[in-house]
C-alpha cells in the first residue's frame, strides 16, 4: 500500500495533469507557417540508406542519389505519413534535400537561457465574496447554581457545562465568479459529566450547500492523571475524519497531548501573565493526520496576489429555563486580485544552474513529478527532473541523440513571489441586560503574508548541495555533452557512492543553515542503513573532479568563445542571386550576421554572447563535422485570452481588447502572455574537415591553401523575418476545446489560443571542396506564406519562401578559370501545388492553391539536353483506382497525425481514434493513409513502383494485447428494442429514467 501511494499515485496523478494541461494549455502547436522551426531541418536521409520501409516508424522512404561533391553525398530523400498541418520543404511536400543538421529539442527553458528574461503578462477579475452567517451553539439540561464554579471551571478548559449539547448555523455568500452559495450545519454532540475526572467528548458535524453534503464525526477522550490544590496534568487522546459528497473522504486525523495546568482560578491568572511574557510551561503533543486529497501541479512562472478582506460579528448570550445559548451574526468581504500583472523573470538554462541559484527571482529549467508541501508527518519531497535540451545530430556517417550532462550536484527552487494584505483590528462595544442576556460587537480587518521562495531556514544541505562553475583543474568541465543511453565506465566510482550508489537516499536536515565546515549524514531510507557516507560542506565536495570519459566526441562553443576559437568568427550569409567566385577559391559573401549583439545586447530578439553558437562532432575515423550557422527564432509569444463567443467551427474571431489587460469577457475576464526571447533551434552543418586538417591561410575556414581535405556548407539568409502564427487567419484564434459547453449556450468559460513568432530562414547558397563545387538555384515558390503580424493574415508584408530550381555541379578549376563555366551535372525540379488544395498560406486565387508538389526531377550532363526524356515522376494519393487528395480543413486528422475526415458525430476533437468503419471491401482508415502520400514513381528506365499503404496499427499495448473499440450505438431495455441516445424517458425529464439493461454496441469485422 506505501508503493501505491507514494509512487504510482503521484505518478498517475502527474500524468493526469499532464493529458490535462495539453487539453487546456496545449504546447504543441500545428501551423502551417511552421513553428519556430524550420521544415528543411527536420528531415534527413544519409546516402546509403536502401530500405524502401523505415523499421521505426512502418513508413515508406525513399532517397534518390543526386551528385557527390569532393565526396561528400547529396540525396533528395521522401518519407511519407504525410498530415494536414505539414508544411512542404523547399523541394516539396514530404521531399528534403539536408546534408546535414542538429536539431534542438526544447524542453521548458533553453538550457543556454542565462539570465534571459520570460515576461509573463496575467490578468484575471479579482475574487471577490460577501458573506453573512449566523450559528446559535445550546447547551440542555444546565446545572443547578451550586455548580457555578465548576461550570466557570469547566467553560475556561473550553469543555462544556453540559452532557448535551446542539449547534446550528446557516450562512449565505455571494461570490463574483461562483455566484450565490447557502450552507446548513448541523453539529450534535455528548460529553462525559463535570463530576468526573475523565470525560469523553463525541461530535457529528453535518453541512449542506453547493459545495456538496460533508459529514464530520470525531470522537475524544480526556483523563485526569493527577490534581492537587495547585497543579492538575490531563492527558487527551482525540480522532476524526471528514467525508463529502463530491470529494469523498478527505482526510483522518488522530493525536494525543499532555497538559499541566492549574486548578484554581488564581493561579491561572498568573500562569497567563507567565504565558504572555514567553514563560509558558511546555506542552507535549503528537499527531498527524492523513490527507486523501493532495494536489498536483507543474511549476511555473509564479504571480503574487493581494488579498483583502474585512469581517464584522455580533453575538447575544441568554440563560432561560434551563437551555443555556448564544446567537452569533458575523458578516465578512475578501477580495484577491494580482499584485504584479506583468513579470520580467530572468531565466537560466541547464547549462548555466550555476548562475541562476543566486537571484531569488530566478526561473530555472526544471519540473517536478508531484509538488506537496513538506512536513514533519510527510517527509517526502516531490521528484525533481531537469528538463535538458535534445540534441538529434545528423550527418553522413554520424547521428544520435546527445544531451548535456552536468558534473556537479545542487539544488533547484521557484522564483520567489508573495502574497500580501494590510490590515488592523477593531474591539467593538459590549452591553448586558441583568443576569439574563450579554452580548458585544467587532470588526476585524485581517492581515496576511505569504511567500514562495527559496528554502534555506531548517535547510543546511542549501550550503553544501550547490552548483558551481569554478574549475578546479584544466580536466574538470561543470558541463558536457554526451549521447543519450551511453553506456560508459564511470570516471569517479567514490563520487557516485558518495551520494548512496544505487540506493534511495534522504538527507539529514537538522542543524542551523548557516553551518559551516560540518558534515551532513545520508541515510539509506529504502534499506533501513543507519549509517551512510558524508558530504563536507567544502567549496568541491559535490564535484565530480575526473573528467567523464565518452564514446563519442562532442564540444560546444558559446558565442562568444566562438568568435575567438571558433571556425567561423562571423555567420556567414550569401547572396541566393549571385555564385562568383573570389580569387581564393570560395564564394563570395555579403554582409555577416555578428555572433552576439553587442550594440543591444538586452533585445528580446538580439543574440546572445552566452547562446549556444558552434558544435563540433567528432566521427570514429576522426573527421569533424562542424554546425557553426545557429538558426534563431528570434521571439515566441504564447497568448490565452477569455472570449464571449463560441466561434466558427474551431477558430473565434478577438479584438485588440480581448488580447490585452483590458479584457472583460467571460466569468474571469482572463489574459495571459508569455513572451519567450531569442534562441537556436538548430544549428546548420557548416564543414567538414578531415583528421588532418589545418588551417594555414588567412581566408576565414576552410579554404585551398589549408592542409588536409574538407567540404563547406554556404547557407543564404532571406532578408527580414519569417513571421509564423497559429491559427494563421487574421485576427482569430483557436477556440479551447476543454471548455466547450454541448449546447454552446455557455460562454463564460471558453478561451482562445494562438501562438505567434519571428524566426530567420535560411536556404543551402551552395557546396565547397577542394575539387568541386555545387550551386544551388533557387526562385519564389507560392505556398508557405508567412503572416502579416502578430494578428494572422496573408498579404503584402508576408515573407516569400523559396523553392529549388536546380543544383549545378561544377569542377573547380573550370569554374575559376572560364569566363563561361560548363557544368558537370545539373539536377532540374518540377513542381505543382496540387496536393491538399485551399491551404490559407497560398497566394494563389485560381487553380493551383495547394502546398508545394514535386512532380518530376531529371538530370542532364554537360551542354546535352537528352536527361529530359528519362526524368523521375511521381504520383500521389492513388488508392485502389481513387485519388485521395483531400482539400486543406482544420483539424482533419486523427490520434496518429493521418488524414481523417471532421464530418461524423462525435468530431475528431471529441473522438480522435481512428475510423474502423469497412466499407467497399477495405477499411475507411487504409483509404485514408494515403492521402497525399507518394504512391508511384515512375523511373528514368521506365520501370514503375507501385506503393499501398495502410493505416497505423499496433499489436500490443505494454504487454497486453491491443484490443478492438467499439461504437456504443444506444440503451434500450428490452434486447430487441431499437436503441436510443437518451438514459432517461423524455427530454423533459419528467418520468423515471429507462431502465437500461441493455447496452448495444456496434462490432465491426476484422480483415485479417
Amino acid at each position: 500500500m506505501n508503493r501505491k501511494s507514494l509512487i504510482f499515485k503521484p505518478l498517475s496523478l502527474t500524468m493526469l495533469f499532464a493529458f490535462l494541461f495539453q487539453v487546456f494549455f496545449p504546447t504543441v502547436a500545428f501551423a502551417l507557417t511552421g513553428g519556430p522551426s524550420q521544415p528543411e531541418t527536420q528531415s534527413f536521409t544519409p546516402a546509403g540508406v536502401s530500405e524502401l520501409v523505415d523499421p521505426f516508424s512502418g513508413n515508406f522512404s525513399y532517397n534518390i542519389p543526386l551528385m557527390d561533391v569532393g565526396g561528400y553525398p547529396i540525396g533528395l530523400s521522401y518519407s511519407s505519413g504525410i498530415s494536414m498541418e505539414q508544411e512542404a520543404s523547399w523541394v516539396g511536400l514530404g521531399w528534403n534535400i539536408n546534408p546535414g543538421v542538429i536539431n534542438r529539442n526544447v524542453r521548458g527553458i533553453p538550457d543556454d537561457f542565462r539570465g534571459d528574461e520570460v515576461v509573463k503578462t496575467f490578468h484575471m477579475k479579482p475574487n471577490r465574496t460577501f458573506g453573512v452567517g449566523a450559528s446559535v451553539p445550546i447547551e440542555f439540561f444546565g446545572v443547578s447554581d451550586e455548580k457555578l464554579k465548576a461550570i466557570k471551571a469547566a467553560k475556561a478548559a473550553g469543555k462544556s457545562a453540559s452532557p448535551f449539547s446542539l449547534s446550528l448555523g446557516a450562512s449565505a455568500k455571494y461570490n463574483n465568479y461562483s455566484g450565490v452559495a447557502l450552507d446548513i450545519q448541523v453539529s450534535p454532540s455528548i460529553s462525559g459529566g463535570l463530576g468526573s475526572k475523565s470525560g469523553y467528548t463525541a461530535g457529528l458535524g453535518f453541512s449542506a450547500g453547493n459545495s456538496g453534503v460533508g459529514i464530520s464525526p470525531s470522537v475524544s477522550f480526556t483523563k485526569q492523571i493527577h490534581e492537587n490544590e495547585k497543579k492538575a496534568t490531563s492527558l487527551t487522546t482525540r480522532i476524526g475524519s471528514s467525508f463529502n459528497s463530491r470529494t469523498g473522504v478527505q482526510e483522518l486525523s488522530f493525536g494525543a497531548s499532555a497538559a499541566k495546568g492549574d486548578s484554581n482560578t488564581e493561579a491561572k491568572r498568573k500562569r497567563a501573565k507567565k504565558e504572555k511574557s514567553g514563560e509558558s510551561e511546555v506542552l507535549k503533543t503528537i499527531g498527524g493526520h492523513v490527507s486523501f486529497s493532495a494536489p498536483s501541479y507543474t511549476p511555473s512562472i509564479s504571480n503574487s496576489f493581494k488579498n483583502r478582506s474585512f469581517s464584522v460579528s455580533a453575538s447575544i448570550g441568554y440563560t432561560a429555563y434551563g437551555v443555556d445559548g448564544q446567537a452569533r451574526v458575523n458578516g465578512y468581504y475578501s477580495e484577491q486580485l494580482v499584485r504584479d500583472n506583468v513579470i520580467e523573470a530572468p531565466s537560466y538554462g541547464y547549462l548555466y544552474y550555476q548562475d541562476g541559484i543566486n537571484s531569488p527571482n530566478s526561473v530555472l529549467d526544471f519540473n517536478r513529478e508531484k509538488d506537496i508541501g513538506y512536513s514533519e508527518e510527510v517527509k517526502n519531497l516531490p521528484v525533481t527532473a531537469a528538463t535538458y535540451d535534445v540534441f538529434s545530430v545528423s550527418g553522413e556517417e554520424i547521428g544520435g541523440s546527445y544531451r548535456l550532462f552536468r558534473n556537479d550536484v545542487g539544488t533547484l527552487f521557484d522564483n520567489e513571489s508573495t502574497n500580501t494584505t494590510d490590515g488592523i483590528s477593531i474591539v467593538g462595544p459590549e452591553f448586558s441586560v441583568g443576569g439574563v442576556a450579554k452580548g458585544g460587537v467587532n470588526i476585524t480587518v485581517n492581515t496576511a503574508y505569504t511567500s514562495n521562495k527559496k528554502w534555506e531556514d531548517g535547510n543546511a544541505m542549501a550550503k553544501v548541495l550547490k552548483f558551481r562553475a569554478a574549475k578546479t583543474s584544466e580536466a574538470y568541465e561543470p558541463v558536457y555533452f554526451r549521447k543519450s543511453g551511453e553506456k560508459n565506465v564511470m570516471s569517479d566510482e567514490s563520487f557516485f557512492n558518495k551520494f548512496g550508489g544505487f540506493e534511495g537516499l534522504s538527507f539529514n536536515l537538522e542543524g542551523s543553515s548557516t553551518m559551516i565546515g560540518s558534515s551532513f549524514n545520508i541515510t539509506n531510507k529504502l534499506l533501513g542503513s543507519k549509517e551512510g557516507a558524508q558530504i563536507a560542506s567544502g567549496a568541491e565536495e559535490n564535484l565530480n573532479k575526473i573528467r567523464q570519459a565518452r564514446n563519442e566526441a562532442i564540444v560546444h562553443y558559446t558565442a562568444a568563445e566562438a568568435k575567438k576559437y571558433g571556425m567561423f568568427p562571423s555567420i556567414r550569409n550569401y547572396d541566393w542571386t549571385s555564385f562568383s567566385l573570389g580569387d581564393d577559391g570560395t564564394y563570395e559573401t555579403t554582409t555577416p550576421d555578428e555572433r552576439f549583439d553587442e550594440q543591444n545586447p538586452e533585445a528580446p530578439t538580439a543574440r546572445k554572447a552566452h547562446h549556444l553558437s558552434e558544435i563540433n562532432v567528432f566521427s570514429g575515423d576522426g573527421r569533424r563535422y562542424v554546425y557553426s550557422d545557429p538558426l534563431y527564432n528570434f521571439i515566441k509569444e504564447e497568448v490565452s485570452f477569455a472570449t464571449d463567443n463560441n466561434g466558427d467551427g474551431e477558430l473565434v474571431q478577438y479584438t485588440n481588447k480581448d488580447e490585452s489587460e483590458k479584457n472583460t469577457n467571460g466569468l474571469d475576464h482572463y489574459f495571459n502572455k508569455i513572451v519567450t526571447p531569442a534562441y537556436p533551434t538548430a544549428f546548420l552543418l557548416s564543414a567538414i574537415v578531415s583528421s588532418d586538417y589545418l588551417d594555414i591561410d588567412e581566408v576565414q575556414g576552410p579554404s585551398d591553401e589549408d592542409l588536409g581535405s574538407y567540404t563547406k556548407f554556404n547557407y543564404t539568409k532571406l532578408v527580414g523575418n519569417h513571421r509564423w502564427r497559429t491559427p494563421i487567419e487574421e485576427g482569430q484564434a483557436t477556440l479551447n476545446e476543454g471548455f466547450k459547453t454541448k449546447t454552446n449556450s455557455n460562454v463564460s468559460d471558453n478561451k482562445g489560443i494562438y501562438v505567434y513568432g519571428e524566426k530567420e530562414i535560411k536556404y543551402l547558397h551552395s557546396i565547397e571542396s577542394k575539387t568541386h563545387i555545387a550551386e544551388f538555384e533557387l526562385e519564389d515558390r507560392h505556398d508557405g506564406k508567412g503572416v502579416k503580424s502578430r494578428r494572422g493574415g496573408i498579404g503584402s508584408g508576408s515573407l516569400s519562401l523559396k523553392r529549388l530550381k536546380e543544383i549545378r555541379l561544377y569542377s573547380k578549376k573550370d569554374k575559376l578559370e572560364n569566363a563561361n563555366p560548363v557544368p558537370i551535372k545539373t539536377v532540374h525540379f518540377k513542381y505543382s501545388y496540387n496536393l491538399c488544395a485551399g491551404v490559407s498560406n497560398n497566394e494563389n486565387t485560381g487553380s493551383e492553391t495547394g502546398k508545394l508538389t514535386l512532380e518530376k526531377v531529371y538530370f542532364t550532363y554537360g551542354n546535352s539536353q537528352r536527361g529530359t526524356l528519362s526524368p523521375y515522376e511521381f504520383a500521389y494519393g492513388e488508392f485502389n483506382g481513387e485519388l485521395v487528395n483531400p482539400d486543406y480543413q482544420r483539424n482533419e486528422n486523427d490520434r496518429w497525425g493521418s488524414y481523417q475526415a471532421n464530418t461524423g458525430t462525435p468530431n475528431n476533437t471529441e473522438f480522435p481514434y481512428t475510423s474502423q468503419v469497412y466499407q467497399n471491401g477495405r477499411y475507411d482508415a487504409d483509404r485514408n493513409a494515403a492521402a497525399w502520400n507518394l504512391t508511384a514513381i515512375t523511373l528514368p528506365s521506365g520501370g514503375i513502383i507501385k506503393v499501398e499503404y495502410e493505416a497505423d496499427d499496433y499489436a500490443y499495448v505494454q504487454d497486453k494485447k491491443a484490443m478492438q473499440m467499439f461504437k456504443v450505438e444506444g440503451f434500450c431495455e428490452l434486447e430487441n428494442d431499437l436503441p436510443s441516445n437518451k438514459l432517461y424517458g423524455d427530454v423533459n425529464l419528467t418520468s423515471v429514467y429507462k431502465t437500461y439493461k441493455y447496452l448495444k454496441l456496434k462490432f465491426l469485422p476484422i480483415i485479417p
